[in-house]
């Protein structure tokens, strides 16, 4: 058993009573990071040989969170939060080099991987500007997960499994700011982004040959959630509240395969079941309040949800295949504006110059991809 866990939390507050106050993490170098990487075997670069007969679990959990507070009494209150958070779980790993590899696996392999990344602004002035948010221009506060069970990485490799293998990743990312100016400006612009991947077995790039026994059933699972929240109050003057809507705003990305190919000529043989599952979730919400002036507000979000059994890849790949393959996928993508003002010009909009809040859900028993493929189902 191979159990990696990552916390990382940071908070910032800054006040004054005339002038500016700023209160902010490294949102730069993308905020407060946590990272856990965890790993049932792993062989590092070269042509290597692994032969397992053991259960292996390899569990990986990342949580981050950052807060910013920033109170002008009057003038200036900035506050930029930002958390990414990032956890990789891996049974079998041979390294991501292009040497040929030769795993050989007939033990029950089990990778679990989640993180979850949160992210708090907030700015107050009673008169002035007031502006919250995070790293919206990259992707905001950032949640990613992976598991694998055999990763073979680059190279012409070979995979003969005979075991079960069992892949979950999931991914929260929730992110919000608050900007509040009794009189004067108040803005508030952030994002999230979620992203979840498992897969079964990665052969990578190159060309591969996979092998999977009628006892070696495959389940992969992917689950990403993304919630992005902006709130402006202004009693008298300008309120914005935005997401990240010229990239896709809210973002919620869950992929989940059986067996992926990758690129390269591969040959794949599978004759057990194979499960994958992948589910998305993106929500966006920004609220724009003043008493009188100007208020707007404009939110979208992308999710995707995609779940593959068998991948070929690109190239021309021999697929060969007599078990029972489910692919199953759900995207749900929800965008709200709202904007209200007692006197004055009230906006609200979704990102309809670039098709607006979206939802893709695709599901593919066999994908042979690019090139000159053949198949036998």
């Amino acid at each position: 058993t191979a159990e990696a866990e990552a916390l990382a939390a940071a908070a910032s507050v800054s006040f004054t009573t005339a002038g500016v106050a700023v209160a902010s993490d490294s949102v730069w170098d993308g905020g407060t990071k946590a990272k856990a990487i965890a790993k049932g075997i792993d062989v590092g670069l070269g042509s290597d040989i692994v032969s397992n007969e053991g259960d292996i679990n390899a569990r990986a959990d990342a949580t981050t969170a950052s807060v910013a507070a920033s109170i002008a009494i009057s003038g200036v209150a900035g506050a930029v939060a930002n958390a990414a958070g990032e956890s990789f779980a891996t049974a079998i790993d041979t390294g991501a080099g292009v040497d040929a590899d030769d795993v050989t696996n007939s033990g029950k392999l089990t990778a679990t991987s989640n993180t979850t990344a949160v992210s708090a602004a907030i700015g107050f002035t009673t008169e002035g500007v007031a502006v919250a948010g995070n790293a919206a221009w990259d992707g905001g506060t950032r949640g990613t997960a992976t598991a694998t069970g055999i990763d073979v990485g680059g190279g012409a490799d070979r995979v003969s499994n005979e075991g079960e293998i069992e892949v979950t990743s999931g991914a929260v990312s929730d992110s919000t700011a608050v900007s509040v100016a009794v009189a004067g400006v108040a803005g508030a612009v952030s994002t999230a982004t979620a992203e979840a991947n498992a897969n079964a077995i990665d052969g990578g790039d190159g060309a591969d040959e996979i092998t999977n026994d009628a006892a070696g059933e495959l389940i992969s699972q992917a689950d990403a959630t993304a919630i992005g929240v902006n709130v402006t109050i202004a009693g008298e003057g300008v309120a914005v509240s935005a997401d990240a809507v010229w990239e896709g705003g809210t973002t919620a990305t869950a992929t989940a395969k059986g067996i992926d190919g990758g690129r390269g000529a591969d040959g794949i043989t599978n004759d057990a079941a194979i499960d994958a599952t992948a589910s998305s979730n993106a929500v966006s919400a920004s609220v724009a309040i003043t008493g009188a002036g100007v208020s707007a507000a404009t939110a979208t979000t992308s999710s995707t949800a995609t779940a593959i059994a068998i991948d070929g890849g690109e190239d021309a790949d021999l697929l060969r295949n007599s078990g029972s393959l489910t692919a199953t996928s759900r995207a749900a993508g929800t965008g709200i504006s709202v904007s209200a003002t007692g006197g004055g010009v009230a906006l609200a909009a979704d990102a309809f110059w670039d098709g607006g809040t979206r939802a893709n859900a695709i599901a593919t028993g066999i994908a042979a991809g690019a090139g000159d493929d053949r198949v036998a189902n």
